[in-house]
């Protein structure tokens, strides 16, 4: 059995140039196919800026892994416009029922 798993790090920081990115939130969900998960990433966030996210195998390889999804928010306690970074990896999982 296999299915997609989309791990989403949620991030934001003020307009402060000297401040830094804090993660306040973090997700996972789970789709049948990469498709779905891709469907899903354009109905949640649109024409937001997106850049490609990649990892380094041990050969020194980079390999695409998912995106960095940047945009303006507010803070929902003060409703002052601060910055937003969403990180968003995908992983395929492949599993086996064992017995136990």
């Amino acid at each position: 059995m296999m299915y997609i798993e989309v791990n989403i790090t949620k991030c934001v920081k003020s307009y402060n140039p000297k401040d830094s990115y804090a993660t306040y939130d973090d997700m996972i969900m789970k789709f049948d196919t990469i498709k779905d998960a891709k469907e899903w990433l354009d109905d949640e966030y649109g024409t937001s800026k997106r850049q490609p996210m990649y990892v380094d195998d041990k050969d020194g390889n980079s390999h695409k892994v998912g995106y960095v999804i940047g945009f303006r928010s507010r803070y929902d306690d003060t409703q002052k416009p601060c910055l937003e970074q969403h990180w968003i990896g995908f992983n395929k999982v492949i599993y086996e029922r064992v017995k136990i």
